[in-house]
C-alpha cells in the first residue's frame, strides 16, 4: 500500500507547514482545500507578523488574519484610517507603524477611542507628526502596553513623558532615540521623582536615550534612584553625560548592558567609577570616547571582568592596555577595537593567547596589524567560521607583492565583514558595514579606492565609513544604520546623470556588490558628502 502526503492527518500537515517561511505557508494554502484547512491552523502562524500595505478596502483581510491567529501587524504604508486596523483586529497584540510619516495626532486619536487591553507593543518610530497629544491617548487607552518605540518622534516633550509615567505603569521597554526636546525633568517623571503627578514607569527594563542632547548627569541620578530594575541603558551620543553621572549608575546591580558610545565627556575616571561599584555588566560600549585609554582597560579588568561584550572602537588604547585587560577577562566573547590605530600584532597575540572564548572581533581600521597577527587570531578555537575565512583571505594578500596601503585595506575589509558575520566571495567584491564598527566622526581611515564607470582613480578620493545620529534623522532611517559616505571632489563628476538628488531628505540607495551607481550633485565645486545605505 502506497502512502501519499494526502493521507496525512491535518495535524501532521500543520506541523510540517509550521517550519515553512511566511511566503511558502501562503503558497501551501493555495494547493488544495485540505492543505488550506491545515495551513490555516493557528499553530502554523504562531508568532508571525503580518506586513500590510493599507491602500484600499479589503473586507476579507482582517477576518483571514484572525482565523489564522495572527495578532502582530506591521503597517508598511498607511493610506487608510488607522481605525480601520484597530476595528478589524480586535485582539491585536503588536502594532508596528514605524515610518508611517502621514500618521497624525488626529488619526491616532480616532483609532484609540476605547481601551485595548490586548495591545502589548506599539512602534511609532519616525512618525514625526506625533506629539504629546497622542501620548495622552496612548496613556489613557493602552494601559497594558509593555513596549513603546518613539525613536525619531522629535515633537515629544517632557509633558509627553509625564503622561507616559501617569498611564503606562506596566511599560518594560521605552525607546526615546533622538527626542531632542527631552530633558532631566522628563526623565524624572519616568523615574517617579514627581509622585504627586505620576507614579512613574518603575518596571522599566530597557531604556534608550540615544542622542537626547539635553540630558545631563541629573538624569542618571534619577534613573539610579527610581529605575532600579533597569537592565539595558543606551546613552550613546548624549554629550551632556560626564564621569560624575557614571558614579550614580555604578551601584545599579540589575544593569547588564550600558552603551556610552560617543559620550565625549566620559574618561578613564568614569570607567573607574563603573568598575569600583557593584555593577555586573555583560555588555559595555565606550566606542569613540576620545578620553578613554589604557587605564580604563586596567579598571575594566579589575571590576568588570564578567563582561561578555566590549566595544572600544577609536579609543586611545595600545598593546599595553590590551595586556592589562586580557589576563583577567577569559569569558569575553565579543571584542570591538576597530580604529584603535596603536594596536599591533603584539596585541593580537595577547588576545589570541588569553581570550580563548572569543567568537567575534572587530579590527576595522587597525592599520598596524599584519598577516602574522591575523593568522594568530584565526587560530582562536571559538571564532566563527566566517571570521576565519575572511581574515585568511585578507592575510593572503599581505606579502611583499602588495603595497602597504593595499594590505591595510584588505585587512580592514576582512575585519569589518567578520564583525558582522558576513561572508563575502572575494575581498573587496562586496561589503556590509554595520553597527559594531560604524563611526560618528570622520577620522581619515583609508580604504580601497573605487572607480566610477567612465572615471579614473584620481577622480575619486579615498572613501570613509561612518554613522552619526544627524544623518540618521536626515535620511529618516527607522533604526541606527550603517552609512557609507563617498567623498567626491572632481568637477567632471557633474557630467554624470544623478541617481538621486542630493538634499537633506534624500532617500537611501540600496547598494550591492560592486556599487554600479552612485548619487552625486550636478554642480560639484567642492568636496560633497553623499550618504548611502549598504544592504
Amino acid at each position: 500500500m502506497e502512502t501519499h502526503i494526502s493521507c496525512l492527518f491535518p495535524e501532521l500537515l500543520a506541523m510540517i507547514f509550521g517550519y515553512l517561511d511566511v511566503r511558502d505557508k501562503g503558497r501551501a494554502a493555495q494547493v488544495c482545500t485540505a492543505w488550506r484547512d491545515a495551513a490555516y491552523h493557528k499553530s502554523v502562524w504562531r508568532g508571525v507578523e503580518a506586513k500590510l500595505h493599507l491602500r484600499r478596502a479589503n473586507p476579507s483581510l482582517f477576518p483571514s488574519l484572525q482565523a489564522r491567529g495572527i495578532r502582530r501587524v506591521q503597517i508598511l504604508s498607511l493610506r487608510r484610517s488607522l481605525s480601520y486596523v484597530i476595528q478589524g483586529m480586535a485582539n491585536i497584540e503588536s502594532l508596528n507603524l514605524s515610518g508611517c510619516y502621514n500618521l497624525t495626532d488626529n488619526g491616532l486619536g480616532h483609532a484609540f477611542v476605547q481601551e485595548i487591553g490586548s495591545l502589548r507593543a506599539l512602534n511609532l518610530s519616525l512618525c514625526k507628526q506625533i506629539t504629546d497629544s497622542s501620548l495622552g491617548r496612548i496613556a489613557q487607552y493602552l494601559k497594558g502596553l509593555e513596549v513603546l518605540e518613539l525613536g525619531g518622534c522629535s515633537n515629544i516633550t517632557n509633558t509627553g513623558l509625564l503622561l507616559i509615567a501617569w498611564g503606562l505603569q506596566r511599560l518594560k521597554s521605552l525607546n526615546l532615540r533622538s527626542c531632542r526636546h527631552l530633558s532631566d525633568v522628563g526623565i524624572g517623571h519616568l523615574a517617579g521623582m514627581t509622585r504627586s503627578a505620576a507614579e512613574g514607569c518603575l518596571g522599566l527594563e530597557q531604556l534608550t536615550l540615544q542622542d537626547c542632547q539635553k540630558l545631563t548627569d541629573l538624569s542618571l541620578k534619577h534613573i539610579s534612584r527610581g529605575l532600579t530594575g533597569l537592565r539595558l541603558l543606551n546613552l550613546s551620543f548624549c554629550g551632556g553625560i560626564s564621569d560624575a553621572g557614571l558614579l550614580h549608575l555604578s551601584h545599579m546591580g540589575s544593569l547588564r548592558s550600558l552603551n556610552l558610545r560617543s559620550c565625549d565627556n566620559i574618561s578613564d575616571t568614569g570607567i573607574m567609577h563603573l568598575a569600583m561599584g557593584s555593577l555586573r555588566l555583560s555588555g559595555l560600549d565606550v566606542s569613540f570616547c576620545d578620553k578613554v585609554g589604557d587605564q580604563s582597560l586596567a579598571y575594566i579588568a579589575q571590576g568588570l571582568d564578567g563582561l561578555k561584550s566590549l566595544s572600544l572602537c577609536s579609543c586611545h588604547i595600545s598593546d599595553d592596555g590590551i595586556n592589562r585587560m586580557v589576563r583577567q577577562m577569559h569569558g569575553l566573547r565579543t571584542l570591538n577595537i576597530g580604529q584603535c590605530v596603536r594596536i599591533t600584532d603584539k596585541g593580537l597575540e595577547l588576545i589570541a593567547e588569553h581570550l580563548s572564548q572569543l567568537t567575534g572581533i572587530d579590527l576595522y581600521g587597525c592599520t598596524r596589524i599584519t598577516k602574522r597577527g591575523l593568522e594568530r587570531i584565526t587560530q582562536l578555537p571559538c571564532l566563527k567560521p566566517n571570521n576565519k575565512l575572511l581574515m585568511t583571505a585578507a592575510a593572503s594578500g599581505g606579502d611583499g607583492s602588495h603595497s602597504p596601503r593595499t594590505r591595510r585595506t584588505s585587512t580592514q575589509l576582512a575585519a569589518v565583514a567578520a564583525a558582522e558575520d558576513t561572508a563575502v566571495p572575494t575581498p573587496l567584491s562586496c561589503l556590509r558595514v554595520g553597527e559594531p564598527h560604524s563611526h560618528c566622526h570622520l577620522r581619515g581611515t583609508e580604504h580601497q579606492e573605487r572607480t566610477l564607470p567612465g572615471t579614473s582613480p584620481n577622480q575619486l578620493q579615498p572613501w570613509f565609513s561612518w554613522r552619526c545620529p544627524t544623518l540618521d534623522r536626515r535620511l529618516e532611517l527607522p533604526q541606527p544604520t550603517a552609512i557609507t559616505c563617498y567623498w567626491l571632489s572632481h568637477p567632471s563628476l557633474a557630467a554624470f546623470p544623478p541617481v538621486i538628488p542630493h538634499s537633506h531628505t534624500s532617500p537611501c540607495l540600496g547598494v550591492r556588490s560592486h556599487l554600479p551607481a552612485v548619487p552625486f550633485s550636478r554642480s560639484v565645486k567642492k568636496p560633497v558628502l553623499l550618504p548611502f545605505l549598504l544592504l
